[in-house]
């Protein structure tokens, strides 16, 4: 073990007053790099997981995010719970969330120059990676891009279960209380993203090399580390599965060992000349398998592998640079999978973001070799050599920023660097989409045709487009080609049941739906649209059966509350649509459903139970301004005028520009100026 003298003691003083100028610093570094990234708009699944996510528009306990839902398609609930804080505080501003994301991000550097100087007793060194770590343009995409913040949460993590059992070892006193800090802060990486099912290996690298710990202790500190990580990748067999994705695509794939090794070749070396020469960085850099050099590649490959195994064992032995490199390589191993996971529809792909978390160890390596150099030239000319290196750095990230600012201005660039880029093609695409802009959304989805199995996402879109604009024959068409593609997925079957629906083919229709409820019982899409075939043809009782099915998969759902609701109206049982009301009253954080299920009830004559929903609703969110309007025609059609004015002048303070409002208002006043002169 280390031991302390009192001078390294000193010189391991947590808060100095030269490790909070260099604190400082690292925060002015980091607003001058991103700066300009902060007024960014959301983007590509941004939009799914804050925009269009109506989960984060209810109130929902801390345990909700880390219970599996229906069509969960990943598991990460603290970043789940963060973005659900960040919606609940800021709601829809982008650019809070940028800000958050570069709060994070200054938080991540902070750590990590902290944590180095800690372990390695070099206050430069540990300043010159926090420094590099902060400006290289790879790690740009977790600022611009708000969902990767994932990654970020992950190093935090990371880098706090390692500080804690750096102090579990140092510490004379509270070994246990640090220790299990280390495990928890690591339970929480792992909720972060998958990758870090691999990153028990760091800690121990951690207590060999640089702690110079005895193997046997190494292994018993390091052990819980990997059954944490076992149990977890037992648990995500089950619950958005790995299984139906990344392991599914490796196992299709069928690439013989040669032509898998120097694929992985071509993709890391993309990745370690971006970290020297940072140009054309795009989020996701695709490869089709490597078909030449394949052998010249394995080669380099195995006598790298070789090369970098010598290095450390035999030339660096027990140091921070071994520690530093073993850190980095860590981080590549989960690329050996994580390449498969748009396999059948890009190839084998590598995201920069993947390796935030271990990107430090190779940040960490060249500030050593860097504070190194510092000691055999002439400060002057070492300082104006690294202040080179962070305007370079600098300058690449105040430009990739730039191409952050829109979908279709960083689509566009990400398609001038590789054009067959289905991933890009794709955004571009649906991005045209949603503009209404039908003729280039579609030649762009087309594009992305490439006969394999992920084709059905392209076919289901073009379907969609099809059906908005009201060619519902060639939306058929496409929505076929997309169940002929994938057979085994709900969504085409939903969307092409809606497109027979349309036709007026309402067996057809039906059959498909319950097709699409088989495939994935927990879907609730095509529920809804079955439900609303039963009651356009009359058949409420096997409406009414439905909903109470949906309700058991779903409790509080406000659409399936609503068509019970209504079902009960038509059939005359007021009682149990009274009783329905009252139980989504007592279940519902959402607001919208509230002010729909009040005006339901209010158009029954239910004036009181309307009431009770409404202002459920205005205490869930108060500036709700559908729910003061409802209000007011409430009361208005009680004739207690009075109270309606308030409530339309609600609505106008809100929304000045609604006029609607603005006409119930003056109406009102009317009626109650009419009524208070009446005798």
């Amino acid at each position: 073990m280390l031991k302390n003298s009192p001078e390294e003691a000193s010189r391991q003083r947590y808060f100095t007053k030269e490790i909070i100028f260099k604190i400082i610093v690292l925060g002015v570094l980091c607003f001058l790099t991103y700066y300009n990234a902060l007024s960014n708009g959301f983007f590509h699944d941004d939009f799914n997981f804050i925009v269009k996510d109506t989960t984060l528009r209810r109130p929902e306990p801390i345990s909700y995010h880390f219970t599996p839902h229906q069509a969960l398609i990943q598991y990460r609930p603290v970043s789940s719970i963060v973005l659900y804080g960040l919606y609940r505080i800021f709601g829809e501003n982008s650019y809070a969330f940028h800000a958050a994301n570069l709060l994070f991000f200054y938080a991540s550097c902070v750590l990590l120059f902290l944590f180095l100087n800690l372990v390695s007793r070099n206050l430069s060194a540990s300043f010159i990676a926090g420094a590099l770590f902060c400006v290289h343009p790879l790690n740009a995409v977790v600022m611009n891009f708000i969902v990767t913040n994932s990654f970020t949460l992950m190093g935090i993590f990371l880098l706090l279960s390692l500080l804690m059992l750096w102090l579990a070892e140092e510490k004379q006193k509270g070994k246990v209380f640090y220790y299990g800090l280390s495990l928890f802060f690591f339970l929480l990486c792992l909720f972060c993203h998958d990758i870090a099912m691999v990153y028990p290996l760091i800690p121990m690298a951690l207590l060999y090399f640089v702690r110079k710990c005895p193997p046997k202790r190494v292994f018993a500190l390091g052990l819980p580390f990997f059954l944490i990580s076992l149990g977890y990748l037992i648990f995500r067999m089950f619950v958005a599965s790995l299984k139906t994705s990344v392991f599914a695509n490796f196992l299709h794939a069928h690439l013989s060992l040669p032509v898998y090794i120097a694929s992985l070749f071509d993709l890391f070396g993309w990745y370690l000349i971006k970290l020297i020469f940072p140009d054309k960085i795009i989020f996701v850099w695709n490869i089709s398998p490597a078909g030449q050099h394949v052998f010249v590649k394995d080669v380099v490959f195995l006598a790298l592998v070789i090369g970098l195994g010598w290095l450390i064992a035999k030339k660096w032995k027990q140091n921070e640079r071994s520690f530093a490199l073993l850190w980095f390589l860590i981080g590549l191993l989960p690329v050996g999978l994580g390449s498969f996971v748009y396999y059948f529809l890009m190839g084998l792909v590598i995201e920069p973001h993947w390796f935030f978390p271990t990107s430090m160890g190779i940040f960490f390596l060249a500030a050593l070799a860097l504070d190194g150099l510092k000691k055999i030239v002439r400060k002057e000319l070492w300082y104006a050599f690294f202040a080179a290196v962070i305007v370079y750095f600098v300058s690449y990230t105040h430009t990739y920023n730039a191409m952050w600012r829109t979908e279709r201005s960083y689509y566009r660039y990400a398609l001038s660097v590789s054009p067959d880029n289905n991933w890009a093609n794709f955004g571009l695409a649906r991005y045209f989409m949603d503009e209404g802009r039908s003729e280039e959304a579609k030649k762009l989805f087309n594009k992305t045709l490439t006969g394999r199995m992920l084709d059905w996402q392209a076919y289901n879109n073009l379907g969609l487009i099809n059906m908005a604009d009201g060619d519902i024959d060639e939306a058929i068409i496409e929505f076929k080609k997309a169940v002929q593609a994938k057979s085994d997925e709900a969504l085409p079957y939903n969307n092409l049941g809606i497109a027979l629906v349309k036709q007026g083919e309402n067996k057809k229709a039906e059959d498909v739906f319950l097709r699409a409820m088989e495939l994935r019982k927990n879907l609730l899409e095509p529920r809804f649209n079955l439900i609303s075939l039963y009651m356009k043809e009359g058949k409420k009782d096997d409406a009414i059966r439905l909903c109470e099915e949906s309700l058991g998969l779903d409790p509080g759902n406000g659409n399936t509350f609503y068509f019970l609701t209504q079902l009960y109206f038509e059939k005359g049982e007021k009682k149990k649509a009274v009783s329905a009301g009252k139980q989504f009253l007592g279940k519902s954080r959402d607001a919208a459903h509230l002010v729909s299920m009040g005006s339901l009830f209010a158009e029954h004559h239910f004036n009181n139970l309307a009431g009770m929903l409404y202002f459920r609703a205005l205490e869930i969110n108060p500036h709700d301004k559908s729910a003061y309007m409802e209000m007011g025609k409430l009361y208005g059609n009680q004739e207690q005028f009075d109270r309606a004015v308030m409530f339309f002048q609600q609505a106008l303070t809100i929304d000045p520009s609604d006029e609607e409002a603005r006409r119930n208002l003056q109406k009102t006043k009317e009626l109650l100026k009419k009524k208070s002169t009446t005798p």
